[in-house]
């Protein structure tokens, strides 16, 4: 018919201002026209469920519909176990709309492992209130395996909405559902829950516990529970373990990357990362007037010392170094990190690194007086 209106229309020419006239112009107003038309005769249409004319559009916008129409397909097909989580993982990597009702119904199945498979395809997808309700009912649930999971996947969501069903999972008899609640809270910045993080990390005597309250409370910069955090580091055997407490002490003092890129360095080579790291230090507190000389001379002797693979030398004049600066000059946070650094590399002969890295974290980042 096309073809035809431009047949019909060839002798069409002129122009309106800047605007052309040919035999294209009239197929333009007819294609405006029905346009227009069909959004009056939707618009007017009663809807006979809850999906909108607008948001049934939207879910073939979003994601992949074509991988997700197929994911249905395959679902519905599917005959054992193997061939639902594999289908249901699909969902998931689709990321789109179309696939909520299956994704829903799959956390409802009868087999662990498509529950399971369901939990981490619904945090893959994007956000949806019917998903973050069925999340939160598989958390309050009687399966705490399942519940663990799902307060991941409400962490991950970031719907604000799960953040009710997360604390009362802090009051779970299950240790591990208690542990990710207090993860996932500090995922979704659930500052109001700091002042009963910060009390359970005083009172528990699980060790896998108390890493999650002092990981969320880093995660929140929580910094009133420094001390406590610090404190629980001191007593810490576990190198895993060390390392978590570390990086909460590392969220609540300065930028995360930071701190993760110079443990990464210094995990490749222990050396060179703290040389380089140093270098960095005395460039920024050059500028200082209230540094002393003398510490930007022992600045650099660690330096080289680290440089030339010397760690315990290294380690030795970074003591000397945090002794000679004026710690309180660097704010009240970091100074309390820096005095504890400090004490702790200078009375024990163990490898503590993470307060090796702590202490070049602390004087890399930005200070005030």
């Amino acid at each position: 018919i096309a073809g035809w209106g431009l047949d019909y229309f060839r002798g069409i020419s002129g122009r309106i201002n800047i605007l052309p006239i040919d035999a294209y112009t009239p197929l333009l107003l007819i294609s405006v026209l029905f346009a227009g038309g069909a959004i009056l005769l939707l618009s007017r249409v009663r809807a006979d469920t809850q999906v909108s004319a607008t948001e049934l559009a939207r879910l073939f916008l979003q994601g992949s519909p074509l991988r997700a129409m197929g994911s249905l397909v395959r679902y519905q097909l599917a005959r054992d176990e193997s061939a639902r989580v594999t289908v249901t993982e699909r969902m998931g990597l689709a990321r789109s709309p179309l696939t909520i009702d299956e994704l829903v119904e799959a956390l409802h199945d009868p087999s662990f492992n498509v529950c399971y498979e369901a939990i981490v395809s619904a945090a893959r997808t994007r956000p949806h209130n019917r998903l973050t309700d069925a999340l939160i009912e598989v958390l309050e649930g009687q399966e705490p395996e399942l519940g663990i999971a799902a307060s991941w996947a409400l962490g991950r969501i970031g719907d604000v909405r799960a953040v009710g069903a997360l604390r009362k999972a802090l009051e779970s008899p299950y240790p591990l559902l208690r542990a990710s609640g207090a993860r996932a809270l500090a995922t979704l910045g659930d500052r109001e829950s700091i002042p009963l993080l910060h009390r359970r990390l005083r009172t528990e005597e699980h060790e896998s516990l108390r890493v999650a309250y002092a990981s969320a409370l880093g995660a929140l910069q929580a910094t009133p529970a420094m001390d406590d955090v610090l404190s629980y580091l001191r007593g810490l055997d576990s190198e895993m373990l060390r390392r978590e407490a570390a990086l909460a002490v590392a969220r609540m003092v300065g930028e995360e990357r930071a701190f993760i890129r110079l443990w990464r360095q210094f995990r490749a080579d222990p050396g060179t990362a703290a040389a380089a790291a140093l270098l960095m230090v005395h460039k920024n507190l050059t500028k200082r007037d209230w540094i002393p000389a003398e510490s930007l001379r022992t600045i650099e002797e660690c330096a080289e010392a680290f440089g030339l693979e010397d760690l315990d030398r290294g380690r030795e004049l970074l003591v000397q170094l945090l002794y000679q600066l004026p710690i309180e000059g660097f704010g009240a946070t970091a100074s309390v990190v820096l005095d504890e650094c400090r004490r702790m590399l200078s009375q024990t002969r163990q490898q503590r690194t993470e307060y090796i890295l702590l202490a070049l974290h602390v004087l890399s980042t930005d200070t005030d007086r």
